[in-house]
């Protein structure tokens, strides 16, 4: 097993809700957070044509579900993935934290989590450690009815905060209440989407346009996608002034109108022709809706590769 947190990753298929008790766990210096309320997501169309790709009876969850005590496609019920560095590899671990809210048997799961690691406590709470010595090690362990995956020093954070009832940095929660209320899954950081450029893509081309001056004068985001027949993409960018807000705009329209002249009707681009984009002096703000089943389409690739990581690591 790779590490603890990357675990937590695979089961729950999607970075990231805001139940209080999740956010109450976050570090202040926080800077990307991302959210999921895996029961909405569920019961809507996508989030049943995701079970539908997880697979009925396989071979590979029911091996889980024995070993484990908990079904991960309906025991799990919200996600937070949080990180404090901006270039935190979120799908990796990196200096990220998960934090999962579910109906868990923490007996059976630290029983099975011992089995790639050393089992030891920490304040009051059992913590398993693997992938790593010290400060490299990766923690997991149970507060209540919530499984919390990082780095060392992000575990002991939260059970720190947890244990000393802290409650989370006032405006970070209030954006987190703002994102989570109005979405099923959603993303916030207070950062440049630029500092992600290495984590998005290895492809030179999309590293140099996400690393370019436009997007440098992103100074802060939120997006979030609600589900349903329709599913709506919609958020709020923040850039360094009017100027730049203005010609992000100019950049995507342009963008736009060459993928649908050049007969891109459909996938990511076509998505990209479809979107509303408004600017309110520094501020954007942007729209789409579309058909499930476009989503479906953009979604089935990576799926795959989450089924096939999943079966790899219980083997």
């Amino acid at each position: 097993m790779r590490s603890l947190c990357g675990l937590a990753v695979v089961l729950t298929s999607v970075a990231v809700a805001a139940d209080v008790s999740m956010v109450n766990l976050l570090a202040p210096e926080t800077k990307v957070v991302s959210g999921v309320d895996v029961e909405r997501t569920r019961n809507s169309p996508f989030g049943q044509y995701f079970i539908a790709q997880m697979g009925g009876r396989d071979a590979a969850l029911d091996k889980f579900r024995e070993m484990a005590g908990f079904d991960p496609r309906k025991d799990i019920f919200e996600i937070l993935v949080a990180s404090s560095e901006a270039s935190a590899s979120l799908a990796a671990g990196g200096n990220a934290v998960v934090i999962v809210r579910g109906a868990f048997d923490p007996s059976k799961l630290i029983q099975l989590a011992g089995t790639h690691g050393v089992v030891k406590a920490y304040n009051g709470t059992q913590v398993v450690e693997a992938g790593g010595a010290g400060a490299q090690a990766s923690w997991a362990g149970f507060l209540g009815n919530l499984l919390v995956a990082g780095s060392q020093a992000n575990v002991k954070g939260a059970i720190d905060r947890y244990r000393g009832s802290k409650k989370a940095d006032a405006l970070l929660a209030s954006r987190i209440q703002a994102a989570s209320s109005q979405h099923d899954a959603w993303l916030l950081t207070t950062v440049s989407p630029g500092a992600f450029a290495g984590q998005l893509s290895s492809n030179p081309n999309v590293k140099g346009a996400m690393s370019g001056d436009l997007i440098q004068g992103i100074e802060s985001l939120t997006a979030g996608v609600k589900f349903g027949a329709n599913v709506i993409v919609s958020g709020q960018a923040t850039t360094r002034s009017d100027k730049d807000a203005a010609a992000l705009i100019d950049v995507m329209r342009f963008f736009a109108s060459m993928a649908q002249s050049n007969g891109a009707k459909s996938g990511t681009f076509g998505l990209l022709d479809a979107m509303q984009m408004t600017a309110d002096g520094r501020n954007i703000k942007f729209s789409l809706t579309a058909p499930e089943q476009e989503f479906e389409k953009l979604f089935a690739p990576g799926m795959n590769r989450a089924k096939a990581r999943a079966r790899t690591m219980l083997d």
